[in-house]
């Protein structure tokens, strides 16, 4: 399974910047023992990119199925809504 971690970044911020990694530890709470939040993998130098740009509607005001779809995916994982 893969798990999507989205950071929002000030755009001032993005800028000053050639790039970005992060460094975290994945922390879970295991299902038999709530009590306990164990490290379950620490991960070095993850590479960030920049979500892939969400596609306009054509000169006719339309988007394809392809790009309404595509633009949900993008309202998903950022947990926005038109």
């Amino acid at each position: 399974m893969k798990f999507v971690l989205v950071i929002d970044v000030a755009d001032d911020v993005a800028e000053a910047y050639d790039g970005f990694t992060v460094d975290y530890d994945l922390r879970g709470t295991p299902k038999e023992d709530q009590k306990v939040n164990e490290s379950i993998k620490y991960v070095e130098d993850a590479r960030l990119r920049p979500l892939p740009k969400r596609i306009p509607p054509n000169e006719y005001g339309n988007i394809t199925p392809y790009g309404s779809i595509w633009n949900a995916c993008l309202d998903a994982i950022v947990g926005e809504t038109e």
